[in-house]
């Protein structure tokens, strides 16, 4: 079955294994910032018997980011830093939401997010136990003082596991504040590995998050296996 719908002004596609199969146990909540198809959807929901939520219509560069910086270029707005409002949002209302419509009450729950979103999904986990596992694909850890917050942050003991994943070209950029993303990641995964959390940091081919769905689902096979 797949379904798209609206709440709170966001965009849900979601999928869950068809009718008459187990109620899976697990959903997978990804916050993407490009295109997808139904049939991408309900083709993940049956391959690793999960429900699937797209969630589209984020305001990119505020819902997600954790505090205000500057944008990107000099010509750019600078970032508003709304993610504890989206946070708020996303928990209260778009999950309840989505999970009333796939009809399943998941025991574990993972956020999954790419670029912005994938270190939206990141901050929260430190900030907030609503899920379980994270996937941050690309993950913008060069944010302006997000390694710095990290290291001085008090890093829950929970179980569950966070994975990351980054293009071996990404660090190979002409933009000055991309360029620092691979240290930031390698720091990342360093100081949540030595706060005992488990995590999976994989360097694959390519450069910013491309190709998407094949990194999705080494995520996948990871967290869900």
């Amino acid at each position: 079955m797949n379904k798209t719908f609206e709440t709170a002004g966001y965009r849900c596609l979601i999928a869950r294994p068809e009718k008459g199969e187990k109620i899976p146990t697990q959903t997978i909540y990804l916050l993407w910032p490009m295109p997808v198809t139904a049939e991408t959807a309900t083709r993940l929901a049956g391959h690793y018997a999960c429900g699937i939520a797209f969630i589209t219509g984020i305001d990119w560069d505020n819902d997600l980011t954790p505090w205000r910086a500057p944008g990107v270029f000099q010509r750019d707005a600078p970032f508003d830093g709304k993610a504890t409002l989206f946070l708020d949002t996303l928990t209260r209302i778009i999950i309840p939401a989505i999970d009333k419509e796939m009809k399943i009450a998941p025991q574990q729950r993972t956020l999954a997010g790419i670029s912005l979103s994938g270190l939206f999904a990141t901050w929260q986990w430190i900030e907030s136990p609503f899920f379980n596992n994270v996937i941050s694909i690309s993950g913008s850890f060069w944010y302006d003082g997000f390694t710095a917050w990290l290291r001085s942050a008090s890093i829950p003991p929970r179980g569950g596991k966070i994975y990351l994943s980054l293009g071996d070209e990404e660090e190979d950029t002409t933009v000055a504040r991309f360029q620092p993303v691979k240290r930031c990641t390698d720091e990342v995964a360093d100081i949540l590995r030595r706060a005992g959390i488990d995590v999976v940091y994989k360097m694959t081919k390519g450069n910013h998050y491309a190709p998407p769905v094949p990194r999705l689902m080494a995520a996948l096979d990871s967290i869900i296996g």
